[in-house]
């Protein structure tokens, strides 16, 4: 079974502000505005491939080439899922999708993975579905339903790392005070990370 989880629409808000950011640099002046911006954009990114979670909601599409086996669930791979858009499948014989109608399944938001489970009496489709990615799930995912609501440690694992980047610039020296800032932060980046569940 392959599949593949790609980014529809970004979060609008970042879960570190530049103005956060900044009263954490003790930077009062504009002039790095747009860099520090980046700074948090990019390490958001980096948490959320290397944790495997969206944070603000976010808007993804997950790719499969087939239906579970039987009756299981369909595990949705990067959550914590907010809720499901829709779920489209595409047969051998159509070049359109098909929805799979709202009212055939549930949607489990509190596990993670999060679960697009079968109602009782359903079943998923038997049609034969293209080569790939037959199975089409659009969903929002995110630990909260704002970047505000987002955990406190995640917002201060940012801190680190923007902070860190900010003052240095270049490659760091193994044992310097850089790289005791990176392991204050992995041992933050362990208290979210969804890799423990799978």
């Amino acid at each position: 079974m392959s599949w593949v989880v790609a980014r529809v629409t970004d979060a609008t808000a970042e879960v570190l502000t530049t103005t956060d950011a900044k009263k954490h640099l003790r930077v009062e002046h504009t002039d790095d505005d747009a860099y520090i911006g980046s700074l948090s954009k990019g390490w958001r990114y980096y948490l959320e491939e290397r944790t495997n979670h969206s944070f603000a909601p976010t808007t993804w599409d997950y790719l499969n080439d087939e239906w579970p086996d039987g009756s299981k669930p369909i595990e949705v791979p990067r959550g914590p899922v907010l809720s499901v858009t829709s779920v489209k499948y595409t047969t051998t014989t159509s070049t359109t999708a098909q929805t799979l109608a709202a009212t055939a399944y549930v949607v489990d938001t509190k596990s993670e993975p999060g679960r697009i489970a079968l109602k009782s009496g359903q079943a998923w489709p038997t049609n034969t579905l293209r080569d790939v990615n037959g199975v089409e799930v659009r969903y929002v995912g995110g630990m909260a339903t704002s970047a505000t609501g987002v955990l406190e440690n995640v917002r201060s694992t940012l801190r680190l790392l923007v902070g860190s980047s900010y003052v240095n610039r270049e490659a760091v020296i193994v044992g310097s005070i850089n790289t005791k800032l990176h392991l204050a932060a992995e041992a933050l980046i362990s208290t979210f990370d969804a890799r423990r569940y799978l």
